[in-house]
Order: structure tokens, then C-alpha cells, then sequence
């Protein structure tokens, strides 16, 4: 899903929409001068059914299978106005769906944000995803099913993963009686995304964590363990499980370093014995912001779990297999629950960690980010 998640973003300057996919189908990432590196244009089995770049939503998604893999993939791209997107968020709020019948929330009292909510909604964008993944889905009936992206776009997975989830539901129950048009199970919908901001209010954590209308749904967050957006917007609330990435993305020799925590729903849930996110995780990346943004850009991501994926047996066994428990000798709250552990600050920022000299992020994109550092990490 990492390497789909830089894939998406190579075509955003590419002005004829219908030429994506067969760029895509026959690997040729680069277009735009980005490094698309070339492990990920060798190995990744992919076929491209849809690609749409709404340029007044800013909105960018593509749909893929993998005929090796057996799964069906809804990508999203970030957006370049991050910037004025958290800006705004904590006053510019809507009910979630597109107000219409295609997808109306249960609640209006469940809101997200305005431009998130747009960016899946408006111009009926959300009506050509829910066509072409259906298509997609009748001529892959085995397929696993996925969303995914990363920054805005891992927002933009999130709102299409439950509405996606909700339609699949509501199919099923309109044709309870007539079984030979509805299928015989709601197909699971995946959602992995990468550097996820925050996206909406109590209420649309509730719905999306607890209802059963989305209880085939399942949401996992990875963040890296400096990246500043996940932060924001201050206010909202995540949904899902949360993966800290940490800093040791490789083991020493003896596979001890692990790779990475997990937070139950990310707040925890004290019933269940699971933590959530440590006291000052909210805070920790802006003990250095420089560090801060070079975590957020998504070929970062993609480096830390290629890395994983590349490394030691012993590294590769060490990754996370359960939730982090609740350590009743703490009573610390960061988001109004019980926490694990009273801060998790590292003690020295990584300030070595982004700029190894093979390092994924070449030097046109580090000029970006030293430039305009809201534009290159969005």
C-alpha cells in the first residue's frame, strides 16, 4: 500500500487523465521528475483500471488490482494545500457523506472536515468510485479489498472506506428478500494509510469505531514516530488502529529493536486492557519540526517498511503482533482516557536519520521541502 501511495502522486501533473493507466501498466512512474525509486517500478504487480484527478477538489484516485496478490485497491493522493486545509480545520466542519442519498450519515451530528469531506464527495466523485469499484470488485469477486493513501489522501481513504462499507451494507439489506441480488456476505474493506491527519469530531469517532454499519470495516494508521500531521488538526479525533513506526526502522544484529507499537482505536480501551497513544504524543514532534516534516513525506514511509521488509529474519519477526496492554501504575491522560506510559519523548531528536546518502528523498525534492516545506509534504 506504501508503494501505491508514492505511485499516485507521479501523475499529478500529467494533463491527459486517460493516458494514467497505461503509464501505469507499463511501469513508467516518472513523469513528473519525481523519483519513484526503482525497486517499487520493478516488483509491484499491479494492473490500473481508473484513474481521476478532479483538479477543482484537488482530489486524486486511482483504482488498481494485483493479479499476484489477489486484491483490489482504492489509491488516493495527498493535495499541495495542506497549508490552508489545517488552517481551517478546526472551524470548518460538515456532516459526513454528500447530503444526498448515495451516502447520508445516520447522525448529522457526525461531522468531518469541510475539505476532507469535499475532496470524496463533491462533483460526484464518490458516485464514479462506487461505480468503477463495484465493476472492479463483480470481475474480482476473490479479490481482498483495499483503500488507501497517504497525507490528505489518507483522509480522503478513510471518508471512502466507510462509505464504501455503508454501501455495501445497504445493498445487502435492500435486497434481503431477493437473494439472488445481493451477494451472500458484506465483502471486509481494508483501510492502511500513511501520515493520516486527524478528521473529524467525537461523534464521527463513535459511528466509525463502535456501529455495526461499519463493522466489516477495518482502519490501520501507520504513522511515523516524528511526523507532525497525524497531530492535526488540533480538536478532531483519529479513528481506527494506530501503528507507530519507531525510529529504529533496522534491528541491530540480534533482531531486538522492534519495529513498531500498536494502539487499540488509538485511545485505548481500558474494559479491554489496551492502551492508547502515550501521554505527549501529540506533542513530541514539535521538539523538532525540520525532523518533523521530513517524517510526513510518503516515500519515508515506504523507505521505513521497505526496510523492515528487507532486514534481519529476527527484524522481520519483530514486528507488531498485538496492541500495546494498559499499565495500571500510570494514571496519565493525553486525550481524556487512562494512558500507558507518563511521555514518551525520545531524548535526542533524529537529527541523522533523514539524510543518509542514499536516502530515498533526492535532492530536487529536499530543495522542495527547504523551499516550500507545506507543498513538498503534503
Amino acid at each position: 500500500m506504501a508503494a501505491l501511495s508514492v505511485i499516485v502522486y507521479t501523475f499529478r501533473d500529467v494533463l491527459d487523465d486517460t493516458g494514467v493507466c497505461q503509464m501505469v501498466n507499463e511501469r513508467n512512474f516518472n513523469t513528473t521528475g519525481l523519483h519513484v525509486p526503482d525497486v517499487i517500478q520493478k516488483n509491484t504487480d499491479i494492473e490500473c483500471h481508473w484513474y481521476l484527478h478532479d483538479r477543482i477538489q484537488g482530489t486524486q484516485v486511482m483504482l488498481v488490482s494485483s493479479p499476484s496478490k489477489k486484491y483490489n485497491a482504492l489509491v488516493f493522493a495527498g493535495t499541495d494545500n495542506m497549508r490552508s486545509a489545517l488552517t481551517d480545520a478546526d472551524i470548518m466542519t460538515v456532516p459526513f457523506g454528500d447530503g444526498e442519498s448515495t451516502v447520508l450519515p445516520p447522525d448529522l451530528a457526525i461531522r468531518v472536515h469541510a475539505g476532507f469531506n469535499h475532496g470524496v464527495f463533491l462533483q460526484k466523485i464518490f458516485a464514479q468510485v462506487l461505480d468503477h469499484f463495484h465493476a472492479l470488485q463483480s470481475k474480482y469477486p476473490s479479490h481482498r479489498l483495499f483503500t488507501t493513501g497517504h497525507s490528505l489522501g489518507a483522509a480522503e481513504s478513510i471518508l471512502a472506506a466507510v462509505a464504501l462499507t455503508m454501501k455495501q451494507r445497504e445493498h445487502k439489506s435492500r435486497y434481503r428478500w431477493w437473494p439472488w441480488k445481493r451477494k451472500k456476505t458484506v465483502q471486509p474493506i481494508t483501510n492502511i494509510n500513511f501520515g493520516c491527519p486527524r478528521i473529524g469530531n467525537e461523534n464521527w469517532r463513535a459511528f466509525v469505531d463502535d456501529d455495526s454499519s461499519v463493522a466489516n470495516l477495518a482502519i490501520w494508521r501507520l504513522v511515523l514516530g516524528w511526523d507532525l500531521v497525524p497531530r492535526l488538526p488540533e480538536l478532531f479525533k483519529h479513528v481506527g488502529h494506530t501503528i507507530e513506526l519507531l525510529k529504529n526502522s533496522i534491528a541491530d544484529e540480534s533482531g531486538s529493536n522492534a519495529t513498531a507499537v500498536a494502539y487499540y482505536q488509538h485511545y485505548g480501551d481500558e474494559s479491554l486492557g489496551l492502551a492508547g497513544v502515550p501521554f505527549g504524543w501529540s506533542a513530541k514532534p514539535y521538539i523538532w519540526v525540520p525532523g518533523a516534516l521530513w517524517s510526513h513525506h510518503v516515500t519515508k514511509y515506504w523507505s521505513v517498511l521497505n526496510d523492515w521488509a528487507n532486514s534481519t529474519v529476527e527484524h522481520r519477526a519483530a514486528w507488531v503482533s498485538e496492541f500495546e496492554k494498559v499499565d495500571s501504575s500510570h494514571n496519565n491522560s493525553d486525550d481524556g482516557r487512562s494512558r500507558n506510559v507518563d511521555d514518551d519523548f525520545w531524548v535526542n531528536p533524529p537529527d541523522d536519520d533523514f539524510r543518509y546518502k542514499d536516502d530515498l528523498l533526492d535532492s530536487q525534492l529536499e530543495q522542495m521541502i527547504l523551499d516550500e516545506p507545506y507543498r513538498a509534504v503534503a
